[in-house]
């Protein structure tokens, strides 16, 4: 009996939870994480949602507007969208993600050289309902640098180099100075 009534519950708990308006829905970005000061490719994941009020949606612009410290290089292009940067915004327009379904989106950035946290400023436009407009801010970690292993090893075949060059003159002074006794 008791384990009849605890699986009610849990029933009606999941019950609450899938009847949920799904207006959560948010643009996510791929890695969650770079390097500081590299150049690196963004994938911005964009779902789309049935608003129940409507009974169906559509996107057909994504902006994504970058932080003041990085710099956009290129919104890659996607068949069906048009895709154009100004400044520090990327858009991708024409296209269309129908509801329940998603599309992703690459812009290739250029870091800040500081570690931290930045925030991206991304904006769903719809085409149904018309004029809808969602913003979502889209986090991205930036990790230190790697130290420049290229410089650790100029170091160490330099040091490799001089080692090897002094042990090089004084064996040749040994063998030309044994010569004269």
């Amino acid at each position: 009996m008791r384990g009849t009534w605890a699986c009610s519950l849990g029933l009606v708990a999941l019950g609450a939870f899938s009847v949920s308006p799904t207006a959560s829905a948010h643009i996510s970005v791929s890695p969650g994480q770079a390097k500081a000061g590299s150049e690196t490719t963004l994938t911005f994941s964009v779902p789309d949602e049935t608003f129940a009020e409507q009974g169906t949606s559509r996107i057909d612009r994504i902006v994504v507007i970058a932080p003041q410290s990085v710099k956009i290089g290129q919104a890659r292009p996607k068949p069906g969208w048009t895709a154009f940067v100004r400044a520090r915004s990327a858009t991708w327009r024409g296209g269309s993600i129908r509801a329940g379904k998603h599309d992703t989106f690459k812009l290739v950035v250029e870091l800040p050289e500081s570690k931290g946290s930045i925030v991206f400023h991304a904006t769903e436009h719809f085409a149904l309902p018309r004029g809808r407009v969602e913003e979502f801010p889209v986090p991205l970690d930036i990790e230190p640098a790697a130290r420049g292993t290229a410089v650790w090893v100029t170091i160490a075949a330099a040091t490799a180099a001089a080692l090897l060059g002094a042990i090089f003159f004084l064996g040749l002074r040994r063998w030309l100075t044994a010569g004269e006794e």
